[in-house]
């Protein structure tokens, strides 16, 4: 009776230390313990420095059929063992004798994943866009056991962003930056090799839900590892998407440190729309259409009534809506009479259509370009103040001067006289057709010129089919008085005297919203 309570014992012992099948057939092999332990690296770029309950790591053995593998658990204080086939518990088929070489593979968020065949390598579940650890380890099974101790590293190349989010889950927030590539894990030979991913620069980052805040990672391209450059970063964070630029040298995740903490960036708005308190209830964009807030505060130019920036000179021969003759007789719409015969017919059109109107293409249905009469609810100066003014960025014309952060961009700061919300207006200049590039821009001298959706059409001037409303508006060219309080005042600025300048030429949009 000893005899028997000892080999029991002595059983209980061995399914607690080793793995075991989940159904013993008659015949039992013989049972393989694993004694393997996994080192996280130290003094790693990643906001996660150690282990912690929960971990999970996916080994995979190079001489073991996929998709049986072995998941090693964390449980806060030592690691357990299970033998998968797929996505349940199995037997890895081990023998004594048996050699081969081990990968390890941790997913920071991948505990919960599953592994299923790649013909013959293996696969996750998902692809998870995120840093990872892995090792190899040569093994041989000797008295049943396979034992070792893998130390884990984060393969090159890889960088890793926080930023501070106590309500952070995940699925919600993205990070972009051209310099980063998101890149998972796409598949594991059967011999063991990693197959990655690679999304490209620019792609989306997701962010995964860590510690109060979200994390994001991905591989730093090209030059960019131990070299000054700059980093433009698009957040998106589930409420709204944001804008911020740095200047820095970034190492890899195997650099010392932490994870990059981006949280603290001067992060702007990509976009809002901003209530002035006007009597319209128009909402007007914090920045102009194609801006990059803080880097490129200018935005994209646009030939009046075409929907994306050209490159080459705006001539007549180039414009959308003419003939292709160098002429501006050769316009085909938006055509009022005004004495000229053009290649169209008249059709009377004085206002973009939403098709041509490059704030509702770009955008979408609700944004427009301003009327000639929104500019002049602004301009009037009866319910917004403007003040000549600078903000600092980087400088517009030398982006390889990225830390000569001195640069100023000149323009207007208009604030509401009621509410005291602002936007501020850069002197943008405007890309004509003689010189094939923009005019002085940005400096204490230079002119703002942003088109209205309104064709020059006023019936008490010389109407004409070439030209259209803008605000054209200057440090030393003030059309408005800045004094009047009353916009219908005999001095205050009207369509009979606002200005106006060729369709052809390329000026800023700032978008709108009309209430």
């Amino acid at each position: 009776m000893k005899k028997i309570f000892v080999f029991i014992a002595l059983a209980l012992f061995a399914l607690l230390s080793c793995n075991k099948e989940n159904a013993l057939p008659d015949a039992v092999p013989a049972q393989i313990c694993f004694k393997l332990l996994a080192n996280h690296p130290e003094g790693t770029k990643a906001v996660k420095s150690g282990w912690e309950a929960g971990d999970a790591i996916f080994v995979f053995f190079d001489n073991v059929a996929a998709p049986k593998y072995l998941k090693m658990n964390y449980d806060g204080f030592s690691w357990s063992y299970t033998e998968m086939d797929g996505d349940s518990a199995g037997s890895l088929g081990l023998s004594n004798g048996d050699t081969g070489i081990m990968r390890a593979v941790f997913l920071p968020f991948g505990r919960s994943l599953g592994v299923t065949a790649d013909g013959t390598g293996f696969k996750f579940s998902e692809i998870q866009y995120s840093y990872y650890l892995t090792a190899t380890l040569a093994y041989t099974v000797e008295g049943n056991t396979v034992s070792g101790s893998f130390d884990m590293a984060v393969p090159d190349g890889f960088v890793q962003f926080f930023f501070d989010n106590p309500l952070a889950s995940d699925g919600v927030a993205s990070l972009r930056e051209a310099h980063v590539h998101p890149v998972g894990i796409k598949s594991i030979s059967a011999a063991g090799e990693i197959v990655q991913k690679d999304l490209g620069g620019g792609e989306l980052l997701p962010g995964y839900a860590y510690q109060g805040g979200y994390l994001f990672s991905g591989v730093l391209q090209g030059g960019a590892p131990g070299v000054q450059t700059e980093y433009n970063y698009v957040l998106d964070d589930g409420a709204a998407k944001k804008r911020a630029y740095a200047y820095k040298t970034m190492n890899d995740t195997g650099s010392s440190g932490r994870a990059a903490n981006i949280t603290g960036l001067q992060w702007m708005a990509d976009m809002e729309m901003v209530d002035l308190g006007l009597p319209s209830g128009t909402l007007w964009a914090s920045i102009n259409l194609g801006a990059e807030t803080y880097y490129n505060w200018y935005g994209d130019y646009f030939a009046w009534g075409e929907t994306s920036q050209r490159r080459e000179p705006h001539t007549w021969a180039n414009y959308l809506w003419g003939n292709g003759t160098d002429d501006f007789k050769g316009i085909t719409k938006y055509i009022i009479d005004d004495g000229y015969v053009y290649a169209g017919a008249i059709d009377g059109k004085t206002q973009l259509d939403p098709q041509d109107d490059p704030a509702t293409a770009i955008l979408g249905e609700g944004y427009s370009t301003p009327t000639a009469e929104d500019w002049l609810e602004l301009w009037s100066g009866a319910y917004v103040t403007f003040t000549w003014t600078s903000v600092t960025a980087p400088n517009p014309d030398f982006p390889d001067c990225f830390p000569k952060l001195t640069s100023r961009v000149y323009g207007f700061r208009v604030r509401s006289r009621s509410n005291y919300n602002s936007i501020f207006l850069p002197a943008t200049g405007r890309w004509i057709s003689d010189t094939g590039g923009v005019t002085s821009r940005g400096k204490d001298g230079s002119t703002c010129y942003y088109w209205s959706s309104t064709l020059y059409a006023f019936p008490n001037s010389y109407p004409r089919t070439y030209e259209a409303y803008c605000f054209n508006e200057s440090k030393n060219l003030f059309y408005y008085d800045a004094t009047v309080q009353d916009p219908t005042s005999d001095v205050a600025l009207s369509l009979n005297s606002m200005p106006h300048q060729g369709r052809l030429y390329g000026l800023a949009v700032r978008p709108v919203k009309h209430q």
